[in-house]
């Protein structure tokens, strides 16, 4: 074994220049693997994220709806959520934005983006299962009371009353005082008005800032998981059509959104594998082009060793060390290449970019075992050269 092994290091040592190509061009495309994977990953994780609605575990159909200036009195939050529920028929929530001046200790917000929810907002079937971060969430009978009551976000919380705890504490809405009591936790994009600073009582909003409401609105309608996408259609349509021209409706389901993502992660993850495994049999092309090569410069030598009774075996054992010999230094150039350019690209293109230490310590075992296969190639032609052919070759 020890002489296989220094015909082997003497091969090399001959040609340095062949084999570092070799192993250069196997680790460009072993970091092109592990590169095209990293991107795959955070551009999936960043869809995935980007559709992680607190409602992407239900069938409920969200809609945002921005009003006409001229059509705000006839269709408020309690208008368009009964439009809805009678279009579906199940039941429906709203959420109103307003702009109020707030007051909270000695700061002053001038048009603070506040939230009006429907009491059913925060019941079974919408966000019933949002726990609050501290305190409470809105109840039922909190709108069905007006009471002067708010819950603030974690933001506005911590810049508010940084180091201590709002629950409990009186802010001034329009001069107006309500109590905090709660921090909501939600932090996911949808339903966009969930995450604004304040959310209050719709019935107390219509009561006291109904000058202060903006044309924008947000409803959610229960829905089930054979006729969301019918249920979709119908309610934008019913919406288009009671609201008039020169208004937008935006009809969506988080749990449609959620579902499709799923399903297309699978499909692109399949596909970045494919363009990085792409690369990696460009690399081992290369190294089997190598190896011919080799074999085809050493036939005379080849002829030579078999005459003095080396069998075909040894030739092709010669063959499989050397492909893996340079699997294995391709391997490990190309893990520390690809974490390189991982650490140089993902400042540019704003994604974090990165792989774990599996994959890292991966990627030698993986470029040695497809060394070793690719292998095959070389070593069959090493093994059906016969010493006469060998010995004839010039």
């Amino acid at each position: 074994m020890s002489g296989l092994g220094a015909e082997v290091w003497c091969n090399i040592t001959r040609r340095p220049l062949t084999y570092a190509l070799a192993v250069l061009a196997l680790g460009v495309g072993v970091a092109g693997f592990l590169c095209i994977g990293a991107l795959g990953d955070a551009w999936l994780d960043n869809v995935l994220q980007m559709q992680a609605s607190p409602l992407k575990n239900r069938p409920v159909i969200e809609l945002a709806v921005s009003v006409q200036p001229t059509s705000r009195a006839a269709l408020d939050g309690v208008t368009v959520a009964a439009i809805v529920s009678r279009t579906t028929g199940r039941e429906a929530a709203f959420s109103e934005q307003y702009a109020i001046d707030v007051k909270a200790g000695r700061r002053a917000l001038l048009g603070l983006p506040t939230a009006a929810v429907s009491g059913n907002w925060f019941g079974r079937g919408f966000l019933g299962d949002t726990a609050a971060r501290k305190g409470r969430l809105l109840r039922p009978e909190d709108d069905r009371d007006s009471a002067s009551v708010c819950v603030v976000s974690a933001r506005f919380a911590e810049a508010v009353f940084p180091g201590g705890d709002p629950v409990g504490q009186t802010i001034r809405l329009a001069g107006r005082p309500f109590r905090v009591v709660g921090v909501s936790a939600l932090d996911q994009p949808l339903p966009q008005f969930s995450t604004l600073p304040l959310t209050i009582p719709a019935s107390t909003a219509r009561d006291w800032f109904r000058p202060c409401r903006s044309d924008q609105m947000q409803v959610l309608a229960q829905s089930t998981e054979s006729r969301i996408a019918s249920d979709i259609k119908r309610a934008s349509a019913a919406m288009s059509k009671a609201i008039g021209r020169g208004a937008q409706v935006s009809a969506f389901s988080p749990w449609l959104m959620w579902q499709e993502a799923r399903t297309m992660s699978s499909r692109v993850r399949i596909q970045y594998g494919l363009v990085g495994g792409l690369n990696l049999v460009i690399g081992l092309a290369s190294l089997v082009s190598m190896l011919l090569a080799n074999l085809h410069n050493r036939i005379r030598e080849i002829g030579i060793h078999r005459a003095l009774g080396a069998t075909s075996y040894r030739q092709v054992s010669v063959v499989f060390l050397e492909a893996t010999s340079v699997g294995l230094l391709g391997g490990c150039f190309g893990a520390v290449f690809g974490v390189a350019i991982l650490r140089l690209v993902a400042p540019v293109v704003g994604i974090w970019l990165s792989v774990g230490p599996l994959w890292v310590m991966a990627c030698p075992i993986i470029s040695t075992i497809a060394a070793a296969c690719a292998s095959a190639i070389p070593a069959w032609a090493a093994l059906k050269l016969s010493p006469a052919e060998a010995l004839g070759a010039t």
